[in-house]
């Protein structure tokens, strides 16, 4: 199904696909876990099957109808296997909920970052740098707060290293 349009559109919103072509469901499948189906999906590129090395490419913000929409502009992007079908983000669609989803494989409801500021006992603690910005105390999220645990089975222990960067 093709990406979303505004609401006053007259068209309905486009809702997560969590069982389906989903940003939570990229790095399971990409790491042959992908809900214990046992198969790949069929929204995961022919090329990725076969590959015995991916780099998983995250461009925040892009979506697929912008994509499509101006496909001169991205030349490569837009030829490249797998882009002819779009895949549904979470939702929210905040940065930190997003990019917490891919990298977990967990849904917004089972990783519990909806946003940038984590209330711990009564403190809020800022997860960005802009804090220090806006003249409030910086911080990290506490130790151990997280969705590590609770999404260990959605990533699983692949012998893949995973490298991200904020």
């Amino acid at each position: 199904m093709p990406a979303s349009s505004a609401p006053d559109q007259g068209l309905a919103p486009l809702l997560p696909d969590y069982d389906g072509a989903c940003i939570s469901n990229v790095v399971p499948a990409l790491l042959g876990r992908s809900s214990g189906r046992g198969t790949d999906p069929d929204w995961l590129p022919t090329a990725v099957r076969h590959a015995t090395q991916i780099v998983l490419l995250v461009v925040d913000g892009l979506g697929w109808d912008q994509l499509r929409a101006r496909a001169a502009l991205a030349p490569t992007l837009s030829a490249a296997e797998g882009i002819d079908r779009a895949i549904t983000s979470v939702a929210p669609t905040t940065t930190a909920c997003a990019l917490t989803s891919i990298t977990t494989g967990c849904r917004p409801s089972e990783h519990g970052l909806l946003g940038y500021r984590l209330a711990v006992d009564d403190q809020q603690h800022h997860l960005t740098g802009m804090a220090d910005r806006l003249g409030q105390p910086a911080g990290n999220a506490p130790v151990g707060v997280g969705p590590a645990e609770q999404c260990r089975d959605h990533v699983g222990d692949a012998g893949a290293p995973v490298v991200g960067e904020g």
